[in-house]
Order: C-alpha cells, then sequence, then structure tokens
C-alpha cells in the first residue's frame, strides 16, 4: 500500500504541480451511472452515462468555474454505457457502447455537430467488459474487450482511427492466449501506444512500438487487480 500510496503522490507533483480549488458545477442528472472528462483550450469537457431508456449519453462543457456551457445529447436511444471522451486542443471523440457495436463521434469544428465514425461490430453473444480511447498525432486510439462467455475467451482488442482517415486501421488482439483480458485501458508516449488489462486476477500491459513497427511482450505489472495505465512523460504510471 505504501508504494502505491507513493506512486500516486509522486504523478500529482510530476503532472499537476498545483491544485485548484474544487468547484461545483451546474448540473444535474439524477440517473447519473458514469462520467468521463477530458480537458483542453475550450473548457472542461464531461461525457456522462444515464441509467435511463432514452439520452442515456450525455456532452457538457464547462467552464473553467463549472458553468455549463453547453449540453448535447449523443445517443438518443436508451442504454448505451460505458462511454470515454478524449481529444486535443483541436479535437473531441466520444466512444461507447451500444449494442453490439462501438459508436465513436468526433465534434466538427465547423459545423459544431457530432459526426459518427464508421462503427466497431462485435458479436452480438458477446460478455462486454469495457472501453477506453486517447487520442494523439496518431489518431484516435481504442481498445475494448468482449468474449463469448463471462470469465472465459475475453480479448482486449486495440483499433487506430488515423486523422484524414475514414476507417479503422492496425487491428490487433492485444491479449491473444490470455484467459479474460477484460478492463481495458489505453495511452500513448511519444513512439509507442501502451495497453493496460486485467487477465484472470493479473494487471498486464502491452505496448506497440511505432518506430518499429511491432507489438512487444505482454509484461505482467502485478498479480492482482485491475489496472489503469497513464504516461506521463518518459515513464508509465498504473493505477489499481
Amino acid at each position: 500500500m505504501k508504494k502505491i500510496l507513493l506512486i500516486i503522490l509522486l504523478l500529482a507533483v510530476y503532472l499537476y504541480p498545483q491544485w485548484n480549488t474544487a468547484v461545483s458545477t451546474t448540473i444535474n442528472e439524477p440517473a447519473l451511472f458514469s462520467l468521463e472528462n477530458f480537458a483542453n483550450k475550450d473548457g472542461i469537457h464531461i461525457v456522462t452515462q444515464r441509467s435511463s431508456s432514452s439520452n442515456s449519453i450525455m456532452y457538457y462543457r464547462l467552464n473553467s468555474v463549472g458553468i455549463v456551457q453547453a449540453t448535447t445529447v449523443i445517443e438518443t436511444q436508451g442504454y448505451a454505457e460505458f462511454p470515454n471522451i478524449t481529444g486535443a486542443n483541436d479535437a473531441l471523440y466520444i466512444s461507447y457502447r451500444k449494442g453490439n457495436n462501438i459508436i465513436t463521434k468526433k465534434y466538427n469544428y465547423s459545423t459544431n455537430v457530432w459526426d459518427q465514425l464508421q462503427p466497431i461490430t462485435f458479436n452480438s453473444q458477446d460478455n462486454f467488459r469495457g472501453i477506453d480511447n486517447v487520442y494523439d498525432t496518431r489518431g484516435l486510439h481504442l481498445v475494448f474487450a468482449s468474449g463469448p462467455y463471462d470469465h472465459q475467451d475475453i480479448k482486449t482488442k486495440y483499433y487506430r482511427y488515423p486523422i484524414g482517415w475514414y476507417n479503422y486501421t492496425d487491428y490487433k488482439d492485444v491479449s491473444e492466449q490470455s484467459y479474460e483480458a477484460a478492463y481495458p485501458t489505453v495511452t500513448v508516449s511519444a513512439n509507442k501506444v501502451h495497453v493496460g488489462f486485467y487477465d484472470s486476477g493479473i494487471a498486464k500491459t502491452r505496448d506497440k512500438n511505432f518506430i518499429t513497427n511491432t507489438w512487444e511482450s505482454i509484461q505482467t505489472v502485478y498479480d492482482h487487480g485491475i489496472h489503469n495505465v497513464y504516461s506521463g512523460g518518459a515513464k508509465l504510471f498504473s493505477f489499481s
């Protein structure tokens, strides 16, 4: 436990030299199930999942003091889930699961609307175990986990949507022979994409090297728990 607390403390110092005062937002979400956020030059962007039969994915843009500047219904149908938001100063992407499809919507700064990218379809009978996304100069990196059985043959899959393209590329079953590769996370560094996942009680990570265009070997992070991976400078951090 001391090591985990130390890593978190060092990360906070490394990434956030000074914390601002917490603010309350004007968002009212009585049926809130989950929330993800991302910040850029335009403000704080929040995507929420409602546990309701309609308007299940919502988007909010806030200013620095927590006042809502824009609100958009991203998904009008019910029971969409696992929303994640990412981007850059000139890009915003929201990815989520709806039925047996991974839906990603990209904000169009010219028209001020959310355009839908090509969906990714998986087996409708699959168990679904999470989704994550991250964006950099190589495009949108997306991972999700699904498989035919509840606690076996769950695979973590990676896709990349390059800037200026109209389809996904670089598909990879990151987990390969893993038994239950669930709850994936993804982050990027200068020359690599890093995918973390949970495999039958073991937290693992695997990297793709864009210089050599190869996937490296799966690495064990620690022998229990679900984790998130995050790249900060030249370091790769794992949270459980």
